[in-house]
């Protein structure tokens, strides 16, 4: 997570950029050159902003990766200390694993319900077939 939001604060740095003005366009030059340095005035100066833009985009995407670890990390941790929770509290870990399953096979479904389910997984496989089409 810290090199996460190390990258992410280094991508929020001030950095320079070089932009074309109105001195760019007064080369004192009457030779027919005048387009040819122009041209190569503002190709200079988009090429300086490259360096710029590429190490922004290296340090979003090095956040992006270390965040993606950190939850990653988190997640399995988390997992963990489940795991190690349910084994201290279960000392019987196959009684509590059958208490909870005869839990589950208690509960009741009626019709209702299923017809409930049906109308709303219908409904959403229609809208999400309507905004695939409007694409």
């Amino acid at each position: 997570m810290t090199r996460s939001v190390w990258f992410s604060l280094k991508e929020l740095e001030r950095k320079n950029y070089h932009s074309i003005s109105i001195d760019d366009f007064f080369i004192n030059d009457t030779s027919d050159d005048y387009f040819k340095k122009l041209i190569a005035e503002i190709t200079n100066k988009t090429k300086k902003n490259s360096h710029t833009i590429n190490s922004i985009v290296d340090n979003m995407t090095m956040a992006q990766k270390y965040f993606k670890r950190a939850i990653i990390v988190v997640s399995i941790y988390a997992f963990s200390i489940l795991l190690h929770c349910i084994s201290k509290t279960c000392a019987n870990f196959e009684g509590c694993l059958k208490k909870t399953i005869e839990t589950i096979n208690t509960i009741t479904i009626s019709g209702l319900n299923i017809l409930l389910l049906y109308f709303i997984s219908f409904t959403a496989i229609i809208l999400s077939i309507i905004a695939m089409k409007k694409k």
